[in-house]
């Protein structure tokens, strides 16, 4: 999360499905970097939202066949201005 090329931190961050999955719309707070993390156990189309912008994600469950690390992690960025 960003505004203005700056982290955004302690933004608060909101997800919800959109295929039909059986998690229900919550929010976490963003993290000193402007990070949030989410785990979404099905796959399919969630609607991120961080104030007023709203983008649209095809998310992917895959298997971790990886060392430990961040590398198997899908990222979407949100630039709040």
């Amino acid at each position: 999360m960003e505004r203005n090329g700056e982290p955004e931190t302690e933004a608060h961050v909101f997800v919800e499905p959109m295929d039909g999955q059986s998690l229900k719309k919550f929010g976490v707070q963003a993290d000193a970097q402007g990070t949030s993390w989410f785990v979404l156990p099905e796959p399919g189309m969630y609607r991120f939202i961080c104030q007023s912008v709203v983008i649209e994600v095809e998310t992917q469950c895959q298997l971790i066949q990886t060392p430990a690390g961040y590398d198997h992690i899908q990222y979407v960025e949100l630039n709040l201005a």
